[in-house]
């Protein structure tokens, strides 16, 4: 498995079926820096505190891989790590294109009608990944945590992508503030092991800005629930709400948006809680027929005389 797969997998919320909310230019560096570590574990680049030099131009065979390999033999001019960082980081949307979808053919990741990821069944029964080779990994983010919060010696391959995501603010993202406190100490000492991941800190803190493609949300169409399939449904006449909900997300995935006359609605159903986005009525909104109302967010929780 790739360090960019890895990586996927370690910022992955399995409850929500989303990544870790981090800035898209920090993910994209880090997505970058996880495929020159994979270059230079491949001995196809070498690179110190100033240069990162081409050794080998022999094509890996890994369309994760080759694709920034042939635009590192392509350069004359010798440039710093985070030089490839910034320049790798405007293709992390093919990037992650790719590893997700090695992911799904891995049977680790599913995606269901919404668009979103969670682990298989099998991943999620065994903790264990299957890998190409037939053999089977641990599954990453047991290995991470246990290193960083009760002190275990971490696995070589785990060290460079402790620090892929510290420098892009993931740990602080994914972890209790707490849990982060204990952690700090071992995650910034990992972290200054490794030359590619210590040049992802300063490419995210550059003053360089992506370019718009890179800037804007990729959008996909959220699955709809219209009013009938409301009315039809004997959980939402009766009044259970977060039985409805729950039976929806089951169907489509943690996502998805409520067709009611005049009104947008969009829901994030998970856990024992759920958020809905309501939107303010069409009419309330600046130029009527606006598709983009301005949302207010409101908790829902399970009322407890109702079993779910």
């Amino acid at each position: 498995m790739r360090f960019a797969e890895e990586l996927l997998l370690l910022l992955h919320n399995d409850e929500s079926g989303y990544f870790v909310p981090i800035p898209e230019w920090n993910m994209s560096c880090a997505l970058a820096g996880a495929v020159l570590m994979d270059l230079a574990m491949e001995a196809r680049i070498d690179s110190d505190q100033t240069s990162l030099t081409l050794t080998d131009a022999t094509p890996t065979g890994d369309e994760l891989l080759d694709p920034t390999l042939v635009e590192i033999a392509g350069e004359e001019q010798v440039h710093t790590p985070q030089y490839w960082v910034e320049r790798i980081a405007r293709r992390a949307d093919d990037i992650s294109d790719v590893a997700v979808d090695r992911l799904v053919k891995a049977d680790i990741f599913d995606s269901d009608a919404g668009g979103f990821w969670t682990l298989s069944a099998k991943v999620t029964r065994t903790g264990r990944y299957p890998l190409v080779d037939g053999r089977s990994g641990e599954e990453i983010k047991g290995r991470i945590m246990r290193t960083l919060l009760d002190g275990e010696i971490p696995d070589p391959r785990d060290v460079p992508i402790i620090g892929l995501v510290h420098y892009c603010g993931g740990f602080r993202a994914m972890m209790e503030p707490e849990e982060y406190e204990l952690a700090e100490e071992r995650i910034e000492l990992f972290s200054r092991m490794d030359l590619i991941g210590r040049a992802i800190g300063p490419a995210v803190r550059s003053s360089y800005l992506p370019p718009e493609s890179m800037r804007a949300a990729r959008l996909r169409p959220l699955p709809e629930v219209s009013l009938w399939e409301m009315i039809a449904s004997k959980s939402f006449r009766s009044g259970n709400l977060p039985k409805f909900m729950a039976e929806k997300s089951k169907k489509l995935g943690p996502v998805f948006q409520l067709k009611v006359p005049g009104r947008r609605i969009v829901v994030l159903a998970g856990g024992v809680r759920m958020i809905r986005w309501d939107s303010l009525p069409v009419a309330d909104v600046e130029g009527e027929g606006h598709d983009d109302p301005t949302l207010t967010c409101r908790t829902l929780r399970p009322n407890p005389a109702r079993p779910a």
